[in-house]
């Protein structure tokens, strides 16, 4: 039977916070949905809870996998009969009316391919991190007063501007996505280890527009337990990581993109961070000139803005990006 919302659950050993994700389910006010459980074997008592708390629930099927994030999300996608994907990642949640205006938005625009909404970020126990998201995220940062106007993003917006450093959208738990997506731009690599959903996020953002809607309707939990964070992307090998994936996704060819243009984002953050860290003068001149032997011409781009007294924003490096190939107009405001 069909219907129009597929919620996937993958979980590994999540069992202290499924209470409370499956809590956000039931309260949605919009109830044609399918739930997906995908446990990957599970020690902690969660599989057991699932049958226990699913088991007079007919929109409910569950499923065992080994173990793999990637590979969990793929099997629930394959299983999926929604025409909407919804991630109901296991230690978040999400406000009892994300389902019915997210699939309100994507059915008023057929042209659109996925909903995001602003993020809460909560802590360990369960507590608002106040204004994490709008100012400390990096899509926070660089949409600043965006994030309270609805919009729509066309691509290939979003897929470049992954090359900010980092996924643009920081929790998949705050997307809702046309099933037609993963059929026409294919699945999650699962040879990329635990952030391959930002190679995923810049091939979508290739060719799909983003629906921005400015309410905070998900939640997404920073634990020391949870696979990915933030801080993740904040490391010289990271930025070196992202590099090497977004090499993996190709370039829209009618805008006549300069790949090495955008890749200097990554060089210049892991660059400037070591910088950051190295201990005396001497440290700093033996790393540029290491950086040097690897990427001449961004060290000289770094080189001439420390002459000029101007760090290195990757932030203003992407817009300036996005102003040189004329893309800052692809963000359409949405009137109220």
């Amino acid at each position: 039977m069909a219907v129009a919302v597929s919620i996937c659950l993958p979980n590994l050993n999540n069992r202290s916070y499924l209470q409370r994700r499956l809590d956000s389910i039931y309260a949605q006010t919009f109830t044609d949905w399918e739930l997906i459980v995908v446990d990957s074997y599970s020690n902690d008592g969660s599989w057991e809870y699932f049958q226990d708390r699913l088991n007079d629930e007919p929109r409910a099927r569950l499923f065992q996998t080994p173990p793999g994030l990637y590979d969990a999300w793929n099997f629930a996608i394959e299983q999926a009969k929604g025409d909407f994907i919804y991630f109901a990642t296991a230690d978040d949640s999400f406000e009892p009316s994300f389902l019915k205006k997210t699939v309100d938005i994507l059915q008023k625009n057929p042209d659109c391919d996925l909903v995001e909404c602003n993020l809460r970020v909560l802590n360990e126990t369960d507590q608002e991190i106040p204004d994490f998201y709008a100012k400390h995220s990096k899509a926070g940062k660089y949409f600043k007063e965006q994030l309270d106007l609805a919009h729509i993003r066309k691509s290939p917006h979003d897929g470049l501007l992954h090359y900010y450093g980092g996924t643009v959208y920081i929790s998949i738990t705050q997307l809702l996505i046309r099933r037609s997506v993963f059929e026409m731009h294919g699945l999650f690599q699962t040879d990329l280890g635990p952030q391959a959903d930002y190679e995923w996020g810049m091939r979508v953002g290739m060719h799909c527009k983003t629906y921005h809607v400015p309410e905070y309707l998900a939640d997404w939990t920073i634990h020391s337990q949870q696979v990915t964070s933030l801080s993740d992307t904040e490391t010289v090998g990271a930025y070196m990581k992202l590099r090497k994936m977004s090499r993996l996704v190709k370039l829209p060819e009618d805008l006549n993109l300069r790949r090495s243009d955008w890749e200097r984002a990554f060089t210049l953050s892991a660059l400037s961070l070591e910088l950051t860290k190295a201990p005396s003068l001497l440290t700093k001149l033996f790393t540029v000139l290491v950086w040097f032997g690897k990427s001449p011409r961004d060290c000289i781009y770094y080189i001439a803005l420390k002459l000029r007294k101007k760090p290195f924003r990757s932030e203003d490096y992407i817009r300036s990006l996005m102003q040189k190939y004329d893309l800052h107009g692809h963000i359409e405001s949405i009137s109220p």
